[in-house]
């Protein structure tokens, strides 16, 4: 999923479909594009904040199916190869939003 200000009609017209029951997200599983290095996910200006402030606090999506990467990874080449394994995991994307 992407972030910045380009995605943001996109999340809050899904929050108003999922408010009308129109849509759920619990079987949704979301890949995040990107993280700063170095900032702590808690981070106002970061994207695991981004993300929780403008879409899954406002949907039924589970935790378990949030993918964010780590970006204080001690090893970020590491933590890139996780990530791309775990993407791996579930097979193909069924559907990109890019920003």
């Amino acid at each position: 999923l992407p972030t910045g200000s380009s995605p943001l009609e996109a999340y809050k017209a899904l929050i108003v479909m999922h408010n009308a029951g129109l849509v759920s997200f619990k079987h949704v599983v979301t890949f995040n594009m990107d993280e700063y290095v170095g900032l702590p996910a808690a981070h106002p200006q970061s994207y695991h904040t981004f993300m929780y402030e403008n879409f899954f606090n406002h949907v039924d999506i589970r935790q378990e199916n949030i993918n964010l990467l780590n970006g204080n990874a001690p090893d970020v080449v590491a933590e890139c190869q996780r990530y791309e394994d775990k993407m791996a995991s579930y097979g193909k994307i069924h559907l990109f939003m890019g920003g």
